[in-house]
């Protein structure tokens, strides 16, 4: 399960994401790299998703060369970043970007979806998610490891595993409904295993 993404950096890099006339004047010089990454691989982009300021995430995105796709060095986007830190109006803001793919797994294999699974108090961007024309509901994560002693499983989990999975921490009548609303979702047989196991 992946760890609430904190964005740890070097001054030298990033410009100071909450001073925002500050950001305005180093998005408006035409040398400075907007997608410049520090030593963890993590980029002004994803700092800003990590944090309470959503004008640095507009000014971002707005900007003609900014590449929202990056990976850190772990995998992850800065909508990785944004779906973690649980607030829907940045996954939103997000996702009226074009440039945004928000099928991009993480070095787990994990896709935002997942990670929207994993939020034990906030369904709210799972069902957003569910509901976005360009999230693939059926996409299976790279691998993931069931236990020490077993193999990886080369399918790891679909998008319905996962939630049932954690499912036992929310409500999964709510969720069970969600997926029945999401007409191109497939549940295939792990996935009916766990909404029967929940059900």
């Amino acid at each position: 399960m992946a760890t609430k993404c904190k964005v740890e950096h070097d001054d030298t890099v990033f410009t100071d994401i909450s001073n925002i006339p500050a950001l305005k004047l180093r998005l408006e010089d035409p040398s400075y790299d907007v997608n410049e990454t520090c030593g963890m691989g993590a980029t002004s982009l994803m700092q800003a998703a990590s944090g309470d300021n959503i004008e640095a995430i507009e000014l971002l995105l707005g900007h003609p060369d900014i590449d929202p796709n990056i990976r850190d060095c772990e995998g992850r986007t800065a909508l990785h970043c944004a779906v973690m830190e649980g607030n829907l109006d940045y996954v939103q803001l997000f996702l009226s970007c074009d440039k945004v793919d928000p099928n991009i797994p993480d070095g787990m294999g994990n896709r935002v979806l997942s990670y929207a699974c994993w939020n034990e108090e906030d369904k709210e961007i799972l069902k957003f998610l569910l509901h976005h024309p360009r999230v693939d509901k059926n996409a299976f994560g790279e691998f993931v490891y069931s236990s020490e002693e077993e193999e990886e499983d080369e399918l790891g989990f679909d998008t319905i595993h996962t939630a049932f999975e954690t499912a036992c921490m929310c409500s999964p009548a709510y969720i069970l409904q969600w997926f029945l609303d999401c007409e191109d979702l497939k549940i295939g047989k792990k996935g009916m295993f766990y909404v029967c196991r929940t059900g």
